[in-house]
């Protein structure tokens, strides 16, 4: 696709572009940032204290403890919601298991 256009402007610019899109992919995401996750059981007395909540953004693995607010347990059709919170930080990037 590069070979194909003509001037040397265009072949710049669109280098540009490419090189911010990669730099964006791998530093373009916050550090850290607060995570809410929703959990489910069939006892209200079941949800632990702590889980460990790992999620992917982009080319980004974060990682963190969430704890357990006992004040948001709902039911719904015998099954119990229960709402984790807190930060997860940057734990390194995707393609580097």
């Amino acid at each position: 696709m590069i070979s194909k256009l003509k001037s040397k402007s265009s072949k710049i610019i669109l280098g540009g572009l490419l090189l911010l899109v990669l730099l964006f992919l791998f530093n373009g995401f916050k550090s850290e940032m607060e995570v809410t996750s929703v959990k489910r059981r069939y006892d209200a007395y079941s949800f632990p204290e702590y889980i460990t909540y790992t999620t992917n953004k982009g080319l980004v693995r974060y990682r963190g403890d969430l704890k357990f607010n006992p004040d948001s347990v709902k039911m719904d059709k015998n099954i119990y919601y229960g709402e984790y919170f807190g930060r997860v930080k940057k734990d390194g990037y995707t393609f580097l298991k």
